[in-house]
């Protein structure tokens, strides 16, 4: 193949667990005898994705239940905000590797809470951070959420996600 002061721009998009990405390929030389370079201006260090699981006021006593994919990021943080109302509030973190095509509500969990963010439970407003990246190897991550007010139902949270790379 030959060319000479060339460079060739491409554009790329695609798309993983609903989620977008562009991605840019540029690959440039100076003469025919040049080698190519592929540059990538979107690196996976960069990728992350927010989200709210739950923005509940007045929440009934019971048991709730939210799901955090970690395929293809490493790193998960949680900020919690938490109102008991008249009771309290208490929220745990489960991990899975179950990993077979099933939904994240029939896959089995165990409870990560102390070893990844130091405390078996909370129940005050937190920012919750993997920094040793314990998550890194699951496929779910389900935050659950226990509501207990006396029927009061005055219960009030609010969990924001941000996974990175």
């Amino acid at each position: 193949m030959s060319y000479s002061n060339q460079t060739i721009d491409e554009r790329l998009t695609y798309e993983q667990n609903g989620n977008k990405w562009d991605k840019r390929v540029t690959l440039a030389g100076a003469s025919s005898g040049a080698g190519l370079r592929v540059m990538d201006v979107s690196p996976i260090w960069t990728h992350k994705r927010p989200q709210t699981l739950a923005e509940v006021t007045n929440g009934a006593d019971g048991t709730y239940t939210y799901y955090v994919d970690m395929d293809g990021y490493r790193h998960l943080s949680l900020s919690l905000v938490l109102d008991g109302g008249s009771g309290s509030v208490t929220v745990t973190v489960e991990a899975t590797a179950q990993d077979d095509g099933s939904a994240p509500g029939d896959c089995a969990y165990t409870d990560v809470t102390n070893a990844v963010f130091g405390a078996a439970t909370f129940t005050a407003s937190n920012f919750l951070s993997d920094s040793a990246r314990k998550l890194a190897g699951a496929k779910f991550v389900k935050v659950k959420v226990v509501a207990s007010t006396g029927a009061a139902d005055d219960a009030d949270w609010s969990i924001y996600a941000r996974q990175t790379w």
